[in-house]
């Protein structure tokens, strides 16, 4: 947001200035503020001490730091619910993976999402592979014995 020209005392003088009787044309041409200024700072500060309008200032400077920060929260949580919501690796049927060419972490490469949520449709068939990122499909058979 733009920074006033003017300080809190100074927006406050005024104000005081405008109720106690002098005109406001006179007021207005003074401290060189438009007439709509003076109409919106008395709407504001009408009755306010210096105190109350830096608090008044300081309340509007926090609240509008929590409005961002509530912004950029609601788009990381709607961006991880799309993360979550989408099928990743493709499930161990016959067709053979995009990725069974790629090295181990290519899920993440490709697609930019983390390894754990990249392959949680399919889990490695060895506890050995648990930290790579190939799917069932990309993994050579087991021996059973």
């Amino acid at each position: 947001m733009r920074k006033s020209r003017f300080t809190d005392e100074q927006i406050v003088a005024t104000v005081h200035e405008a109720e106690s009787g002098a005109r406001a044309t006179e007021v207005c041409r003074r401290h060189g503020v438009r007439m709509e200024t003076l109409r919106r700072w008395r709407a504001k500060y009408r009755g306010m001490e210096l105190q109350e309008a830096k608090r008044l200032k300081a309340l509007e400077e926090e609240n509008r730091r929590l409005k961002r920060l509530a912004a950029e929260l609601a788009l990381d949580n709607s961006l991880l619910k799309d993360v979550v919501g989408r099928k990743w690796c493709r499930p161990s049927s016959g067709a053979p993976s995009p990725f069974s060419a790629l090295a181990p972490h290519s899920c993440r490469q490709h697609v930019g999402a983390p390894v754990r949520k990249a392959c949680q449709r399919d889990a490695p068939v060895r506890a050995g592979d648990a930290a790579g990122c190939r799917t069932r499909s990309t993994l050579a058979p087991s021996r059973e014995e």
